[in-house]
């Protein structure tokens, strides 16, 4: 993974299975989501470009915080408070997210 924008520290451990791609897509959107993050919208203005979003589906699938990554989306869900602030510590794509929310709310994108 030679892209600067990946964390290394969700690289996946040497003989560890990645998750299911489906499940942890899903978990990546949710993520997005609980930090107010619209990634369909991130996509189309180019700040989100597609070899990233595969990278973060990719980091999200070596991720070894996956249990606590579904209790804490499990508590965002269908909750009626405000996004989070920042994606969890735990949260190999924390950066990226903080970035993408950050360069979604600046005008001069």
């Amino acid at each position: 993974m030679s892209d600067p924008r990946l964390s290394d520290q969700a690289l996946p451990r040497r003989y560890q299975p990645m998750g299911e791609a489906r499940a942890h897509y899903m978990k990546a959107l949710r993520m997005a989501r609980s930090v107010g993050l619209d990634l369909a919208e991130a996509q189309r203005v180019g700040a989100l470009p597609q070899d990233l979003w595969a990278g973060v589906v990719t980091q999200c699938r070596a991720c070894g915080w996956s249990e606590g990554c579904s209790r804490y989306l499990s508590r965002m869900d269908g909750s009626d408070t405000a996004p989070a602030r920042a994606a969890p510590e735990g949260c190999p794509n924390r950066a990226i997210y903080d970035r993408l929310v950050r360069d979604m709310a600046d005008p001069e994108r």
